[in-house]
C-alpha cells in the first residue's frame, strides 16, 4: 500500500511554510508528487525518504 503526505504533512515535517513546498514544486524541485483533482497535492513517503537520503546537508570537517 502506497502512503502519502500532504504538503501540510511535509511542511511539518521539513520544519518549513507550506508556500516553499508550492515554490519546488512550479520549480520541479523537492520530491515527487501527484496531483488529485484540482487542488489535493500529496506526496509519496517512498519519495520523500529518498529524496531525504540524497539530499542530506553535508556537514564541512576541521582541519
Amino acid at each position: 500500500m502506497v502512503v502519502f503526505l500532504t504538503s501540510k504533512e511535509l511542511a511539518k515535517r521539513w520544519k518549513m511554510s507550506e508556500g516553499t513546498l508550492r515554490n519546488w514544486r512550479a520549480t520541479s524541485q523537492g520530491p515527487k508528487f501527484v496531483i488529485i483533482g484540482v487542488r489535493n497535492v500529496l506526496y509519496p513517503l517512498e519519495s520523500i525518504e529518498k529524496y531525504e537520503i540524497f539530499n542530506q546537508p553535508v556537514r564541512k570537517q576541521n582541519g
